[in-house]
């Protein structure tokens, strides 16, 4: 990665010359007396100071609020960034399945690096899948999860510490089970139907002409053109542009 620096006051900004590649973590550090001037006074880093940040997720067939509201108050134990790496992945997986079952070798950037243009049964498969994925890892951490308490005796002193009890979003056994069968629901449909009912009335050019919306400017019904008494402009013939300035 290139870089500038720019200061203002006492703030460091470390500015990138060329496009960041998608699904890199940047990490900076900066070095051990490093100096400088602040408000007529000399400051010197003691020690390395180190952080890191993302690029662009890409594909990301969903977004973090969609999968929290899914997942349940629980989610919030779980960092932002974990969660959008979870979502990435589920989303590189629902378009190997699809590849996998239907023989196609879509690319994972297709629909581009949000989720606006997915076929709705992907968005949904990672929706599901995430928000489970979420709910089981809670589980294995132990977070909230009741027998987790610890005591401890020295004597006649006693600790008792431990995690406390589960949160009620994470006690119902109805609601990973709930997550479960709406992904593994996504996940058959992408397999038998795959994705044409979700963009065959957008892609499919089986009749012989593609959606209205990429080719506007002439009739899309297939019939005999006129040459006798008009000059059709369309993709069969060079001709005067038909549509009105008025």
């Amino acid at each position: 990665m290139t870089y500038t620096l720019s200061t203002d006051g006492s703030v460091l900004s470390i500015l990138p010359t060329d496009p960041l590649t998608t699904n890199r973590q940047y990490t900076v550090t900066l070095m051990a007396g490093i100096s400088g001037v602040y408000d007529s006074t000399a400051y010197i880093l003691s020690s390395d100071y180190s952080f890191w940040f993302t690029s662009l997720y890409c594909p990301i067939f969903s977004t973090v609020t969609k999968v929290k509201l899914e997942a349940g108050p629980s989610a919030d134990y779980i960092a932002e960034d974990t969660i959008y790496r979870m979502i990435h992945k589920n989303s590189l997986d629902a378009v190997d399945i699809y590849n996998t079952y239907q023989g196609q070798s879509i690319a994972y950037d297709y629909w581009g690096c949000t989720w606006h243009d997915v076929p709705i049964i992907l968005r949904r498969y990672v929706e599901c899948k995430t928000a489970y994925d979420l709910l089981a890892l809670l589980d294995a951490a132990g977070i909230g999860a009741p027998g987790g308490n610890q005591l401890k005796t020295l004597g006649d002193m006693t600790i008792q510490y431990g995690s406390g009890t589960k949160s009620p979003d994470l006690s119902a056994p109805e609601k990973k089970k709930q997550l479960y069968d709406c992904w593994l629901n996504a996940l058959n449909i992408i397999r038998t139907k795959g994705i044409d009912s979700a963009v065959r009335g957008w892609y499919d050019v089986t009749k012989g002409y593609p959606h209205p919306t990429f080719n506007p400017d002439h009739n899309r019904v297939i019939r005999t053109v006129d040459f006798k008494n008009s000059q059709p402009y369309g993709p069969w013939e060079r001709s005067s542009y038909w549509r009105s300035n008025i």
